[in-house]
């Protein structure tokens, strides 16, 4: 029980972030600030993440930094689908999952094209909603979170989220 009290303080703050973290615009320049200022984060802590920045069924921005794999690069899809099927965080996917001690096949969905594990964090335009996806892998499941959260906090001047990898 203690447990799921956990699961639902994690949830609350990863609603939050996704009501208050919301896009005025969202185009092909702007995938390429965010995934600079991902970039340039990641870099400059030396981790060692892949981000890739989706509107859907396209990919717009992707980086590999020293240190990520190729399984970094499956991790973006699966978590990025994770986002793209349910619209919302893959952690917010995965924590509730594990709080109502289910899987994805009880979703009826494949491991092998979906994880509901930290970093992947929806992209919403404010009035619309989601309309992509910032990706990372190569941390802990609540490291990419945070880190994709930061990245999306700096990049619309959320002070309150901006500093998570702190």
């Amino acid at each position: 029980m203690e447990e799921n009290a956990e699961y639902e303080k994690s949830i609350t703050v990863i609603e939050r972030q996704e009501q208050e973290l919301l896009l005025k615009s969202f185009d092909h320049s702007v995938a390429w600030e965010l995934g600079l200022i991902a970039r340039d984060l990641g870099v400059s802590r030396g981790l060692p993440v892949a981000i890739q920045i989706s509107r859907f069924d396209q990919i717009v921005f992707h980086s590999a930094l020293a240190g990520a794999c190729k399984d970094n690069d499956d991790w973006l899809a699966r978590k990025g689908n994770i986002v793209r099927r349910c619209q919302c965080s893959s952690y917010k996917v995965g924590l509730n999952l594990r709080k109502g001690r289910l899987s994805l096949a009880d979703l009826g969905l494949s491991i092998k094209r979906f994880a509901a594990v930290g970093g992947g964090f929806p992209l919403k335009l404010d009035g619309v909603g989601t309309v992509g996806s910032l990706v990372v892998s190569g941390l802990s499941e609540a490291l990419d979170h945070d880190f994709a959260v930061s990245v999306v906090a700096r990049f619309i001047g959320n002070d309150v989220f901006c500093n998570l990898l702190e």
